[in-house]
């Protein structure tokens, strides 16, 4: 098992599963994708049907509703049956995770759970995961991904499309190729059949052509030269200071949300915007326009989120070894830009270069008055110092970013949402084997090699 629960209890033996399992269950686990992820657990040698009670309970057998002890959820198994427990819908959720983590095939057509008691609350309440929708994506990663990161207790998942979703309030935004929202539709609903919220983001400053500076291609503008209008002269950024980008963006978030569904957030995105000029002028007038934009939302009950690079400058008495992601030029342009942007903002703090606990940019953030959420990607250390600073410093939570490598390093992503609930590791396990044993039972690929683990080659993918 790979959790370290707050209160864990080993017991002797073990319940073994029946064939066909029947499992009496809160309406809120009666879903297809929670009946296919059991199968996927039970090394798809025993299938699960649910009757429905009004308790928060999963209950199979004979096992006797084990105690919260003031946790979130608690799990117990005995020889006689297994019982998840918990304080709300979501928890019963991830108490079920945990239950389907612990079962072993260790014998030929026998699935065992061994008997234990375990109680646990997540170390960081909000654990968010963002993931990008790139012309290269398929709709099956995508719903492997979901699976993956719903098994994994994400509370939310921000969703990017990069020229991929098509749109109706102007179709020349996406790609030809781009995909419907009715394709889309089903792999969203099982995002919320797993417990989680999903984010809608739509960049409203940077990253306007829809695809990544380093290639030079335009989602919008490679369709339609005309829409010339609705960007900077390079086409990088939105050009906000134009009533019509206004009111063409604020389409857009409305289709978005329709797609997300109920939620309390949306990320405007606002990183990278090059060749911004960090005048007095200028600096007043973003701000003032990320003011209005935190007007709508907030009307629309969403609280706005937003890159915070363009905010930060790296300043030289950081620790030497962390390579801060800060694009205001100066001390001063820092200062002058906290002053001005509104507190209802969460800031996410995207930080990839973190060697060193902690994460100082963070700590700035927030005591300059706002809510941050430290946003790691990559590497070991980076992970672990980004998780550890939300943890210790009372962040308001944690953003895993995926960017282009979405199934190319799911194990990292497992990395976060481990330390971001327990904050370590039990004893003997190893991160990119259990992320292949997780993601080979959430999604089945029935023999096909490209679908299978996070890369579609084994040859010219560097390990």
């Amino acid at each position: 098992m790979m959790y370290c629960p707050n209160i864990y209890e080993e017991r002797e033996g073990s319940f073994v599963l029946p064939q066909n399992a029947h499992a009496v269950a809160h309406p809120v686990l009666d879903h297809p994708v929670i009946k296919e992820l059991f199968l996927g657990h039970a090394f798809r040698l025993s299938s699960l049907t649910l009757s429905p009670t009004d308790e928060l309970i999963f209950r199979l057998g004979n096992a006797a509703t084990p105690p919260l002890a003031g946790e979130a959820y608690a799990v117990s198994v005995e020889k006689d049956g297994a019982c998840v427990c918990a304080k709300g819908e979501k928890e019963l959720i991830w108490g079920l995770m945990m239950l389907l983590d612990a079962m072993v095939c260790e014998e030929k057509g026998v699935v065992r759970i061994p008997c234990f008691y375990a109680a646990m609350t997540p170390r960081l309440s909000c654990r968010m995961v963002h993931f990008c929708v790139f012309p290269d994506t398929e709709l099956w990663e995508l719903k492997r991904f979901v699976r993956y990161a719903g098994a994994l207790c994400y509370t939310h998942l921000v969703v990017e499309f990069w020229g991929m979703l098509r749109y109706e309030s102007e179709p020349k935004l996406s790609w030809r190729h781009a995909f419907t929202k009715e394709e889309l539709a089903p792999v969203l609903e099982e995002a919320r059949a797993l417990g989680m919220e999903i984010v809608p983001m739509l960049n409203h400053w940077g990253h306007a052509t829809g695809s990544r500076v380093m290639h030079g291609k335009h989602s919008a503008l490679d369709n339609d030269p005309s829409l010339a209008y609705l960007f900077s002269a390079d086409g990088w950024r939105w050009a906000i200071e134009r009533d019509a980008t206004r009111s063409l963006l604020r389409e857009l978030r409305r289709e978005l949300t329709a797609l997300c569904g109920e939620g309390s957030y949306f990320h405007i995105g606002c990183d990278e915007a090059y060749g911004f000029r960090f005048t007095e002028e200028s600096m007043r007038e973003m701000c003032a326009y990320f003011a209005s934009l935190a007007d709508e939302l907030t009307a629309e009950g969403r609280r706005p989120i937003l890159w915070g690079d363009m905010l930060l400058h790296a300043h030289p008495d950081y620790i030497a070894e962390n390579r801060y992601d800060a694009n205001a030029p100066t001390a001063e342009a820092e200062k002058r830009m906290l002053s001005l942007l509104d507190r209802r903002f969460l800031i996410a703090d995207w930080q990839y270069n973190i060697k060193k606990y902690p994460v100082e940019t963070s700590l700035l953030l927030q005591k300059e008055g706002f809510e941050v959420m430290v946003c790691p990607w990559q590497t070991n250390a980076d992970i672990d110092c980004c998780v550890k600073t939300a943890a210790e410093n009372n962040l308001y939570g944690v953003m895993h970013t995926t960017w282009h490598t979405l199934s190319a390093e799911l194990h990292q992503v497992l990395r976060t949402a481990l330390l971001a609930m327990q904050g370590g590791f039990k004893e003997g396990f190893v991160v990119h084997t259990g992320a292949a044993a997780l993601l080979r039972k959430v999604f089945f690929v029935d023999g096909d090699y490209e679908k299978a683990g996070w890369a579609k080659h084994e040859i010219g993918v560097i390990c």
